[in-house]
């Protein structure tokens, strides 16, 4: 019984901390190894999940967490500057940082940040890796499209150069030698031995981290991992990625940095007066490509295919006429943000990936 209401104090408290965000629908879901697990197991889990929720929190600066359960949760974090210098370093202008850099920025100054690690119900691990990808991608899918000049609109840069390893991840290689650099550190660090990783928490809102030889890295079997979604055994079984059920020990999902909070001040109060006025009964954009899960160049066998289903917002948008904001192509950053203000309503229709 006492397992029990450990477990459930893992979903209910992580789920009470992102109830408080307002970033559309957020998705809070765990999936714990539990089979076996000692008391203590749990215990470090649920903090750990505690933790997690933070980051969410972190996505929405200038809130006052100062009441929330999660003041309550003492915590240590690896020195970023011994361990992950490119938080002060390589990231630290970056116009696309990561929800890590967020949760990392506000853990530093948080109250129950401890210095002694045998005080913390949780350790943070530093390692950027989420920045890192958003900060160098040359994945034009995963960015918003830049004018002539190379620059997108809003300031947010595309960059011409990147490491010559990013495109090896996660095929070829598991992490960018900083990222693996930052992990070995922590790895082989007195903290980390004293529990095996056990009280761990890593934070990496990144698709790679569900895919290929990223995903079948053991170094996250002990810890708690902040992902963009939950690779359960039934999309393991389409994309043929088994390891993902058991790559960690328990694994939470929090909201990914969107590139519209660089650009928008979601921060003000809107008023249901305002609201009302909005011109758009509903906004919703989508390329024109193949929303289907892909292996090895090709459909996966048993993948739900999307694209008839977001083919179809088209007939919404005829029938709303004028008040229709549901359009095929993409547009800059700025373009985007005004659009989605426009409107009462966010259009969301499922993608290629399982879990949406």
């Amino acid at each position: 019984m006492a397992n029990a209401i450990a477990f459930l104090k893992i979903w209910t408290g992580a789920t009470y901390f992102l109830s408080g965000l307002i970033v559309g629908t957020s998705v809070f879901h765990t999936q714990p190894q539990w089979q076996g697990w000692k008391e203590e197991d749990f215990a470090a889990a649920a903090a750990a999940a505690a933790t997690a929720a933070e980051a969410a929190a972190a996505v929405r600066p200038g809130q006052d967490h100062s009441r929330s359960e999660i003041s309550r949760v003492p915590f240590y974090v690896y020195d970023p500057d011994h361990y992950e210098p490119r938080f002060s370093g390589s990231l630290a202008n970056c116009l696309r940082k990561g929800g890590d850099y967020m949760f990392l920025e506000t853990l530093l100054k948080h109250p129950m940040r401890q210095s002694d690690p045998a005080k913390a119900d949780v350790v943070v691990v530093p390692c950027l890796f989420e920045s890192y990808r958003r900060c160098t991608t040359t994945n034009h899918a995963e960015k918003p499209p830049a004018g002539p000049d190379g620059v997108v609109s809003g300031g947010l840069s595309n960059p011409e150069e990147h490491p010559e390893d990013f495109e090896e991840i996660p095929w070829r290689k598991a992490f960018d030698n900083a990222s693996a650099e930052c992990l070995a550190k922590v790895q082989t660090s007195e903290t980390y031995r004293r529990t095996n990783g056990r009280d761990h928490l890593f934070v990496a809102a990144d698709w790679t981290m569900n895919f290929g030889k990223t995903l079948q890295t053991e170094f996250f079997k002990n810890m708690t991992v902040g992902r963009i979604e939950i690779v359960d055994q039934i999309a393991a079984a389409v994309a043929h990625r088994e390891a993902g059920p058991t790559q960690a020990r328990c694994s939470v999902v929090v909201p990914y940095a969107s590139d519209i909070a660089y650009v928008e001040d979601d921060l003000s109060n809107s008023t249901f007066e305002e609201w009302e006025t909005r011109p758009k009964v509903a906004s919703f954009r989508f390329e024109e490509r193949m929303y289907i899960l892909f292996c090895g160049g090709r459909p996966c066998p048993g993948a739900y295919d999307s694209t008839p289903l977001r083919q179809r917002s088209l007939l919404m948008g005829e029938q709303l006429g004028e008040h229709s904001g549901i359009a095929v192509g993409r547009v800059g950053i700025e373009q985007y943000a005004w659009e989605i203000s426009q409107a009462k309503f966010c259009l969301v229709i499922r993608g290629d990936t399982p879990s949406s």
